[in-house]
């Protein structure tokens, strides 16, 4: 399995397919569906401020997340927001989503967050103990919001 940047339109194009299925998955509405599309299609030229990353397995897209800068601040330093990771489902439980989360962890680096947030619904038990295998927590003082250091991110 490869995980790498969505960088041209066929990539771009395999994004939006992604993130539909993830919005038609999770129940998202049509806005859902069109912020997906916001997201994905705009990075084959290169969207500074997010990036998408896709995983392959052989010439076969099974997964996607997406990262960008946090568009408010809770603390003053420059932050990273994790805004979804999706795997197909003949794909899950075999790596994908961890590969996916470490491609985000890198990206937060080399982009020079301090920390990186995301939210994940209470009901959303699958995604709450993902991240509690890696050893996340959801932030203590802010049900659903995960706030980690990039620097104690585990991957």
């Amino acid at each position: 399995m490869d995980v790498r940047l969505v960088v041209t339109e066929e990539e771009a194009l395999a994004a939006v397919t992604l993130m539909r299925q993830m919005c038609e998955e999770s129940g998202y509405t049509q806005y859902g569906i069109h912020i997906a599309e916001e997201w994905a299609v705009p990075t084959y030229y290169h969207n500074p401020e997010l990036d998408v990353l896709l995983a392959w397995e052989d010439k076969t897209p099974v997964g996607i997340a997406c990262i960008g800068r946090f568009p408010y601040a809770y603390k003053p330093v420059c932050n990273g927001y994790f805004h979804a990771l999706y795997v197909v489902k003949d794909s899950r439980k075999k790596g994908v989503g961890e590969a996916l989360f470490k491609g985000v962890c890198a990206t937060a680096r080399e982009r020079g967050f301090a920390s990186l947030v995301w939210h994940v619904f209470a009901g959303n038990k699958v995604s709450r103990t993902f991240f509690s295998r890696l050893g996340i927590e959801c932030d203590k003082d802010m049900p659903g919001v995960y706030w980690v250091d990039v620097k104690d991110l585990p991957l």
